[in-house]
């Protein structure tokens, strides 16, 4: 039942699945690397989709690493920071940064793009926020005690563009942006409500993302 939710997610268009499914499912995928993955990695939803040859997730945090390893999402976890990852020239078909450079500073951010470019042999695909998100950040990390969700940097598409990025977009920034409208609101029906309306626009944040979109999913082909 679980995996047919998550192939559920999948297949709903323009959710955020749907776009990483869409970005990652290129033929003849032989090897995926997620870096940064964390506790709860995107690619646990499109794993029932995708049939990489091989799989591998990095992360700093064990405890992290620990839970994937249990959850047998991946086909091994490796314990690295994203500023010196351990893997030779060109080892991996695809290279997968979900919301993880914003928490490096930008020089790092940088650096990690042209270890991407070292590693990775076919396409890379990186999201992040679309601009600062550092208030949001900042009180998660003093709410759950990980001083690891503070955000060091903000990120642009035009500074993905530079870089010959192609990018697309997800989420409402006007919703779910730093200063989004849905921290502001406690009734979880409210909530939902305003998120299904999000929803019907999502063709806009997508095609736009540059002043409309939450999260830019940058892709980058070799």
């Amino acid at each position: 039942m679980r995996n047919l939710f998550e192939k559920l997610k999948t297949l709903i268009p323009f959710s955020y699945a749907n776009i990483l499914l869409r970005s990652i499912n290129k033929k003849g995928i032989g090897d995926i690397l997620d870096v940064g993955c964390g506790s709860s990695p995107p690619f646990s939803i499109l794993k029932s989709s995708i049939a990489p040859l091989r799989s591998v997730g990095v992360d700093v945090s064990l405890n992290d690493l620990k839970k994937l390893r249990i959850m047998r999402i991946y086909n091994s976890v490796i314990l690295a920071d994203a500023r010196f990852l351990p893997f030779k020239y060109k080892s991996f078909d695809v290279i997968l940064c979900s919301f993880l450079i914003e928490h490096l500073h930008k020089g790092e951010g940088i650096n990690l793009i042209k270890d991407f470019l070292r590693i990775c042999r076919r396409r890379i695909i990186i999201v992040t926020n679309n601009g600062p998100f550092f208030r949001t950040a900042l009180k998660r990390a003093i709410d759950l005690g990980n001083p690891l969700l503070i955000h060091k940097s903000a990120w642009r598409a035009s500074a993905f563009r530079y870089l010959n990025f192609e990018i697309k977009g997800h989420g409402s920034l006007a919703v779910y942006g730093d200063a989004g409208i849905i921290e502001t609101i406690n009734s979880r029906i409210l909530r939902i409500i305003i998120q299904v309306i999000s929803y019907f626009f999502e063709p806009l944040f997508y095609f736009f993302p540059d002043k409309f979109s939450f999260c830019l999913i940058c892709i980058k082909d070799l």
